[in-house]
């Protein structure tokens, strides 16, 4: 007949035998991840996962008191920049969260994690694909005109319950696979992959989740009588390189300044 070993047995056990358990994410660990300087907004559409590019030249809007964006029925025509591709897909980082960490970053709440106090999720992120559109040169700005002279567009841009009007100058498609582990107690039957969290063993039944989500890059028409509405937002998009974003930036302005409404600029960014 087998020996019958108590739950701080088994743990003790694995403290003493795993040499590679893990300990839960730091908040340092999460910022690296999905850093708080790199203003993506994030959304969810699987009618994207074939091809993020489609992305690209996308318009959304922000009502007046709200931060949810709103797709607009007209984009801008926009060339994909080939160059600015990612060709491979790159793990960012493996975390393990906790309850305390679960809730600490923005994006983790569109794929609805919810972490009890004995458990813990194990989450990767990898940037699976990532493009930004042509925004310099005569084309880019043919295109705003455009967009600028349809009747609809300009009815947006003048709607006073529209706070800001921006569009899709880049995006990066990121996978994130989530599994949840229960801290494991002698005599509870399931269970049968383990993770050793701070000196405890975590059991699992389920398999990989994946969730898709997409961060875009987005850059604001603004809105007139707004002041506080007309502002650029630029992000980093690794491992992809940065153009340069006053150049666009003074083109935005210079557009607006003739369409009759002011884009405050906000020099010293870097």
């Amino acid at each position: 007949m087998g020996t019958n070993h108590t739950t701080e047995q088994l743990n003790q056990a694995v403290r003493n035998e795993v040499t590679n358990g893990r300990s839960p994410s730091t908040e340092g660990e999460i910022e690296r991840a999905f850093p708080k300087t790199d203003v993506l907004r994030y959304i969810t559409n699987d009618s994207f996962i074939a091809d993020p590019t489609k992305l690209l030249g996308r318009v959304y809007y922000e009502k007046a008191g709200s931060n949810a964006l709103t797709p607009f029925i007209t984009r801008v025509a926009v060339a994909v920049d080939e160059e600015s591709k990612l060709t491979t897909p790159s793990t960012v980082s493996e975390l393990i969260l906790d309850s305390k960490l679960s809730a600490s970053t923005d994006i983790l709440s569109l794929v609805s994690l919810s972490v009890g106090v004995d458990e813990v999720f194990e989450v990767r992120v990898i940037n699976n694909a990532a493009a930004r559109a042509v925004d310099v040169g005569d084309a880019w700005d043919a295109a705003l005109d455009k967009w600028l002279n349809t009747p609809r567009c300009r009815s947006l841009i003048e709607d006073p319950d529209v706070n800001s009007v921006s569009v899709v100058t880049g995006v990066v498609q990121k996978y994130l696979t989530t599994k949840k582990y229960r801290k494991f107690e002698a005599g509870v039957k399931g269970g049968y992959a383990g993770v050793s969290v701070g000196g405890s063993l975590y059991t699992s039944s389920s398999e990989f989740q994946l969730h898709v989500v997409y961060g875009v890059d987005l850059v604001s028409f603004g809105a007139p009588g707004r002041p506080d509405a007309a502002r650029e937002v630029r992000a980093a998009l690794q491992p992809m390189a940065r153009i340069d974003v006053e150049t666009t930036a003074d083109k935005f302005a210079s557009m607006a300044v003739k369409r009759g409404f002011a884009l405050p600029r906000s020099r010293g960014r870097k």
